[in-house]
């Protein structure tokens, strides 16, 4: 999901979906993605983190607007409010060091008499910072506010003085058609799979809609990754090694695909079986063969025997066969020799 969400057309979407309700106010090429590590105290050690998906959004003017990042979760966590005070503090405390540091190259560019070039995450005023969970579970998140975490503290002078910090949370498998509506037609698609798993309809949702386009493997890896299907994780990973090599123009429709596979299969499974079928025959054919050459070396030593009786005792070729204890079939095929 990080890869996907790194992908600075669907990054916007999710702006544009989340913070301004489906208006495109930012574009692709106002996204400056950022690397932000931060460190935070877990089971008893500190531990290094990096928040999955941070960006600086530019204005049109390519000025800093706002900062705002993108949690993942496939499940609810607890104590996600308390991580995500701890990636906003690391977010703050990097923008007053940028503050800083972008002062201090202005006031020694001027010094100079240098032209003072300045970069789009060279910060010299404080703008928001935003974080949304992206939720993928098949439950609605709760609690959403760090109030609401404690439950026992029913102390209004406490209430009143404690600061209260509340999580953005997006459910995607829960989103409306409308909010369906306002996003790239990958992330849609990824919540529109999730809503199905939810409601128990995914059997038929890839060839269901035939108007379903992907234009990145990065989402395929995604919904295989959701997926618990066999037959679907073998289609999409089919799909992700050949674009990935050579990217289907036009993006791939989803239900053209399943199609094409499975045609491929059923093929792959009728010639599998066609191959099995002429190696059991050949099996048979050389058990048969084996059969009759053991029967024909059984006639052979009968008519032998038979014969010698015939001959020593002077018996005739039925009374030959009656001492034998033959019958059947194989008593007929005897005499058919004795009477030659």
């Amino acid at each position: 999901m990080k890869a996907l969400l790194s992908i600075k057309e669907i990054f916007a979407s999710l702006v544009n979906t989340f913070v301004f309700d489906g208006t495109p106010k930012v574009k692709p090429e106002q996204i400056v993605f950022l690397t932000m590590q931060g460190k935070i105290h877990r089971n008893g050690m500190f531990r290094y983190f990096d928040r999955d998906t941070l960006a600086l959004v530019v204005d049109e003017e390519r000025r800093p607007w706002f900062l705002i990042g993108f949690e993942n979760q496939t499940g609810i966590d607890p104590d996600m409010d308390i991580r995500n005070l701890t990636y906003d503090a690391t977010t703050w405390h990097w923008m007053m060091m940028k503050i800083r540091q972008t002062r201090k190259k202005i006031r020694c560019a001027k010094k100079s008499g240098r032209e003072i070039h300045l970069e789009p995450d060279d910060l010299s005023y404080r703008i928001p910072c935003v974080t949304i969970v992206l939720h993928y579970g098949k439950k609605e998140w709760k609690p959403r506010t760090l109030a609401q975490s404690m439950p026992q503290n029913d102390c209004e002078n406490l209430k009143r003085l404690s600061a209260d910090y509340k999580i953005n949370v997006e459910n995607i498998a829960f989103l409306t058609a409308e909010v369906l509506g306002y996003l790239h037609g990958d992330f849609r698609a990824i919540a529109r799979y999730l809503q199905a798993q939810r409601l128990g309809t995914e059997a038929d949702f890839f060839v269901g809609d035939p108007d379903m386009k992907i234009m990145y493997w990065e989402t395929l890896e995604v919904l295989k990754a959701f997926s618990a299907d066999r037959i679907v994780e073998s289609v999409l990973d089919s799909l992700i090694q050949s674009e990935k090599t050579e990217p289907t123009k036009g993006g791939v429709v989803m239900a053209g695909a399943f199609e094409q596979y499975m045609n491929t299969v059923l093929e792959e499974k009728m010639e599998k079986e066609k191959k099995a079928w002429l190696l059991e025959k050949q099996r048979w054919d050389k058990e048969k063969r084996n059969r009759d050459e053991e029967i024909g070396e059984a006639v052979s030593t009968f008519v032998i025997l038979a014969q010698r009786l015939m001959l020593e005792e002077g018996l005739s070729a039925q009374e030959a066969c009656d001492r034998l204890l033959l019958k059947g079939k194989l008593r007929e095929k005897i005499m058919k020799f004795l009477f030659h």
